[in-house]
């Protein structure tokens, strides 16, 4: 590890534990900072079943001390926007021009560099008929603890807030989610730009299901990824199918998941696996550190650790009450 890498490293905690301070209201799209599809395809992220979240205007993440890196943004929030109640939210059955995010990644070894550049929108967003009675409920009470007095609405204002929380976090999860994303990458094999060739792209589902009022978040992954460029025909594994599960639960400011990945090698008919522990924290509404522990599809060198951070900035506004 190099001295660079290990101040690079040490500021990036000192910028995170700085901020633990700041108590931000955790909003819709401040739960989870998606990764990138093209770290996701490189098979350098934390995990590689992603559960669909609105992409930020701007994000950042910085994998294994910094030999991954990606950055992303969501042109629809570059221009301002007026903020909107959760009724419109919920209404946006097919969210495809808010959700379009547009990335590009890195990740680097001691032998080889690969760049690539990734796309992510949601086609499908459904709240249930139960969530939208819950906050209708919500909402109400919120209602009531307003129409007060002066005096009584001071002393309601902790109620009024942890009620707006609640609403937040139902905002944040859907009850069934669809995510399509893909990504293109190329690799250098002697780490310069002249030695730099397409090597793989691919396309993959995710679909999140949020049983209500139950603690577990389901994402189902269906992907197809292909070798390219010189000799790829007769690559190994130069075509596959993944498939797989995540369960992942989330609390104020922590979210753990686990997820299986079954990979059907195309051209080989041979099959291989992926597992993964995953942990998230939420340091502040706009800096989240990742961790995770697993088995990688290689059949050597194939223990997987990830440690890292994202960073994100929304413009986003939705009006809870």
């Amino acid at each position: 590890m190099t001295a660079k890498r290990i101040c690079s490293v040490l500021l990036l905690v000192i910028g995170a534990c700085s901020a633990f301070g700041q108590t931000d209201s955790i909003s819709i799209n401040d739960l989870t900072i998606p990764t990138s599809p093209g770290l996701i395809l490189s098979g350098s992220s934390p995990t590689t079943i992603e559960r669909p979240s609105n992409p930020k205007m701007l994000s950042l993440s910085l994998l294994n001390l910094l030999g991954g890196s990606a950055i992303e943004f969501n042109p629809y929030y570059f221009k301002p926007r007026y903020a909107f109640s959760f009724e419109d939210y919920a209404k946006q059955k097919f969210p495809l021009l808010s959700t379009i995010g547009i990335s590009a990644a890195t990740t680097r070894t001691d032998t080889s560099t690969s760049l690539s550049v990734g796309v992510r929108v949601q086609p499908v967003r459904i709240f249930s008929q139960a969530k939208l009675k819950e906050v209708d409920s919500i909402k109400q009470h919120i209602l009531d603890l307003l129409a007060v007095g002066r005096t009584g609405l001071a002393q309601n204002l902790a109620a009024i807030e942890k009620l707006n929380d609640s609403l937040r976090n139902i905002m944040a999860k859907p009850t069934f989610d669809i995510e399509l994303a893909g990504a293109y990458l190329g690799a250098s094999p002697t780490n310069t730009y002249k030695d730099l060739g397409a090597k793989k792209w691919g396309a993959w589902l995710n679909m999140m299901w949020n049983p209500h009022r139950f603690p577990l978040t389901f994402v189902a992954l269906a992907r197809y990824s292909t070798l390219i460029g010189p000799g790829a025909p007769n690559a190994k594994d130069s075509a596959y199918f993944d498939y797989g599960l995540s369960l992942s639960y989330t609390a104020t400011r922590l979210d753990f998941s686990a997820e299986f990945v079954e990979r059907h090698d195309l051209s080989y008919d041979g099959s291989y696996h992926r597992f993964t522990f995953a942990g998230n924290f939420l340091i502040n509404s706009n800096i989240v550190l990742v961790a995770s522990i697993g088995k990688n599809f290689d059949k050597v060198n194939n223990i997987l650790t990830v440690l890292g951070a994202k960073f994100g900035l929304s413009k986003e506004k939705v009006k809870t009450n």
